[in-house]
Order: C-alpha cells, then structure tokens, then sequence
C-alpha cells in the first residue's frame, strides 16, 4: 500500500512502470524469438 501514498510522492517514482515496460517491450520478443526458433529447429 506504500505505493499509494499520496504524502511521499517523489520525483522519480513514476520511473518504476517504465522500467517494466521497457522489459515488456525488449525480452518478450526476444523471448519469443528464442521460442519459436527452437519449435522450428533452426
């Protein structure tokens, strides 16, 4: 519930849902990838 706590709002405490987009956005492709290269055999 820290994380809803409208007194300690700080510069910087937005940054945590980009960070986890940006590892949406980076390792599942390349996760995929890993994936289907290996169902394929190549």
């Amino acid at each position: 519930m820290r994380a809803f706590d409208l007194t300690e709002m700080s510069f910087l405490q937005h940054t945590w849902s980009l960070r986890i987009e940006e590892r949406l956005y980076t390792l599942w492709p390349l996760g995929l990838q890993l994936l289907l290269s290996r169902a394929t055999g190549a």
